[in-house]
Parts: structure tokens; sequence; C-alpha cells
């Protein structure tokens, strides 16, 4: 794998991505909650293979050969899907019939595709990088039209668009910047931030301070406001990386944390208190939220541990043999369950 599929990788990973896969168990059919029936489903990658797994019927579905796969539209409508190589966009529907070739980017050879991100239903975020230098070149890309715009340039990179579509936030050693999708600058805040997450609502941030405190404020296009400290792992005898995650239903921020072996612990934001915190394998390294809130998987090698929230227990969902290559989980979301 070349440095820059690395970096790719990585950085698709960094957003959403946790992973490892093969066998499912049928207590994940608890993460179904009561009201309209819908079904819950995972997006993976394992090799060269694309594929749809089905909570439902315990069934994978090969969707895409020779392609990596991104994410679903933020309605679930849409799959964003790129060639191997990065080298083209393609979006299809979200059960990857009907591929079209939305950006070729072999007109840009010597710029390489770093990280895609949906911005609203019919606009995605492209970053674009010079294979030797790093400066970063943001674009907007309609895929609908067709359209490419270039947006900004910028050097360096720790980007976090908004879940809304409406702006984004730039983080650097001493401040953070707010800009807008026409490239507007609108607030530079002289505040350290680091390891920025969004609400799901877009109308909150959480973060680390210099002091590895975790904060919580609000935030707009007009800036960030009335932040307060949240929780402090170290003041209750943990380290902790610093990859804070808000769970879907925006109840909890959530992350890893260490005390002689690894824990997975989420805050409740409305307390202020610890809600969980529970050992995980020392194997795992990302973690990704369930979509109802009430679990974490997280990534190893060969398999996916599974932690359930209310109980503490772990459970292997995806086993992968040794000879195989590894799966990596790139959306999992709640759909409507389709009319008989």
């Amino acid at each position: 794998m070349t440095y820059q599929r690395k970096l790719s990788r990585t950085a698709a990973i960094s957003l959403l991505l946790i992973g490892v896969g093969g066998i499912i168990l049928p207590l994940l059919f608890r993460w179904l909650s009561a009201g309209a029936p819908r079904t819950s489903q995972m997006l993976y990658q394992q090799g060269s293979d694309l594929f749809a797994f089905s909570v439902d019927t315990l069934t994978s579905r090969k969707i895409a050969e020779g392609r990596d796969a991104w994410s679903w539209s933020p309605d679930g409508t849409k799959l964003i899907l790129t060639d191997s190589d990065r080298a083209s966009i393609w979006v299809s529907q979200a059960n990857g019939s009907s591929p079209q070739l939305v950006l070729d980017n072999k007109q840009y050879p010597n710029l390489a595709l770093r990280i895609m991100r949906w911005l609203t239903n019919e606009v995605v975020l492209l970053v674009f990088s010079p294979i030797d230098r790093y400066t970063f070149f943001l674009y907007s890309l309609n895929i609908s039209t067709g359209h490419l715009q270039q947006i900004e340039e910028i050097s360096g990179l720790d980007l976090y668009p908004a879940p809304n579509g409406k702006f984004w936030v730039r983080t650097y050693i001493d401040g953070a910047e707010i800009s807008t999708l026409s490239g507007q600058r609108v607030l530079e805040e002289r505040i350290p931030i680091f390891s920025l997450a969004f609400s799901p609502d877009s109308q909150q941030i959480a973060y680390l301070s210099n002091n590895r405190q975790i904060w919580i404020a609000n935030i707009s296009e007009n800036g960030i406001t009335d932040a307060y400290p949240l929780y402090s792992p170290h003041e209750n005898g943990f380290d902790f990386d610093p990859d804070l995650r808000w769970s879907p239903d925006g109840k909890y921020v959530g992350y890893r944390a260490y005390k002689g072996e690894p824990y997975f612990q989420a805050v409740e934001v409305s307390t202020r208190k610890l809600k969980y915190s529970w050992p995980v394998p020392s194997v795992s390294r990302f973690f990704m939220w369930a979509p109802g809130s009430d679990a974490i998987i997280m990534k190893d090698r060969y398999q996916t541990p599974m932690l359930d929230l209310a109980t503490g227990k772990i459970t292997p969902i995806l086993i992968t043999p040794e000879d195989k290559p590894s799966v990596y989980i790139t959306d999992w979301r709640f759909f409507p369950k389709p009319s008989k």
C-alpha cells in the first residue's frame, strides 16, 4: 500500500471508519428501536469489494467491485464511491445500483484525493493536495451537475465540517477558524481547540483544551459561544485519546481512556457526569457508535468487538479469517424498512 493510499485510508477512518468483518450475531437486533419499522445496515469494504450488510437478514450483499466505499448521503438515498486508485468519483443509489460517474480525476494527475465528506445531499466537500507538497485545496462538487468549484487553499489540515453543511471549522495550534461554503472566513477564535466533534444537530461542539479537559460550546456560522468544561478524565485518574465522538442521539460524548488497561468512556452532556466506563480489548483502536447510541463497535485486525453499553458485555460480531483482507466498516445507518 502506498503512502498516498495510507493517508487517504487514515483520513477516511478518522471521520467515520472502523471495522473488520464476516459473521453477525442476532443480538444486533436489539439496536432496532420501537416506532416506525426500520432496518439497520452497515456498509463495509473488504479488499477491492464493497458490501452492504443487513442486520435484519444477517446477510451481506456485494454491491461493487474495484471501488472504495465512503458513506451514504445524509438522507441515506445515495452512496458515494471512488475507484480503488481514487482517480474517479461515482454516486449510486443507496443499494449500489445505477452508479454514475460525477468526476474523472484523471484530468488532475498531480492531485491526490485526501478527504471526501458530504455537506448536503447534493454537495460534497473534496480535499486535494499535490502529491509532493503539504498544501491542500478545498473544492465543492455538485453531484447532480458535476460542477466542481475551488473554495480555498490552506496549509495544514484539521478540517471539521458541520453536519448541516453550512460551515466548517479548521483548527490549529492556538485557535480555530470558521468558514462558509463560499470560502468566506467569518470568524477566528483565539482559543486552543483540539479534536473537535460536532453534535448531530450542528449546534454544539465538544473539544479538548490545553489542559486536556473536555469542553462543550455552542457554535454557528457567527462564532463559538458559551463554552464550559464538560469533564476531565485526568482528574479522575484516566489518560485518554484525543478522539472525541458524539453519540447519534446527541446525549453523550465518547472517547477511549486508559488506566492500566484501555476503557471506553462516555460522558452525559446534560448532567456532565460519566455515564459509561467499560474495559475494552487492548487491540481495539477506533470506535463507532451504533445508530441507536446503545453500543459501540471497535477496530481489530481480525474481528470487530461490540460493547453493549448497558451491560459492558463484549462480543466479537464480525470475524475475518487470517488469510482474508481486513474489513473496514465505513457507515452504519437506520433505514426505513421496505413495505411488503
